[in-house]
């Protein structure tokens, strides 16, 4: 059995992979993550998610941290967790240091 693949359809075929791949990636890496925050009850728009990606904001990081905040139970949205996160960009590099940032950052806006 002879198979001459053409290098234009090998080429046209590895790059549709590829393609596929990433907006598969990008498809269902904000799904896991709303998955976990609907599942623990702590609820997020699916397209909140794909912004803080597109931001650049980690957002597997910032469900995380508003997850345990509402657990604690502490009243903040997930705007406001991203913000401080913004904020404190090298300070918070887990879920437990960012709960700690948005709580201080609530007390000085309580004091207001």
């Amino acid at each position: 059995m002879n198979m001459n693949i053409d290098p234009k359809s090998f080429v046209l075929g590895v790059g549709v992979t590829v393609a596929v791949g990433w907006i598969y990636g990008l498809a269902t890496s904000p799904m896991r993550v709303w998955t976990r925050a609907l599942m623990s009850g702590a609820k997020v728009p699916l397209l909140g998610i794909v912004g803080m990606t597109l931001r650049g904001n980690p957002a597997q990081l910032l469900v995380d941290a508003y997850i345990v905040l509402r657990k604690i139970p502490v009243e903040v949205s997930i705007q406001e967790v991203e913000v401080v996160y913004i904020q404190n960009k090298m300070r918070a590099s887990t879920p437990e240091a960012l709960v700690r940032l948005v709580q201080e950052h609530l007390e000085k806006k309580q004091d207001k």
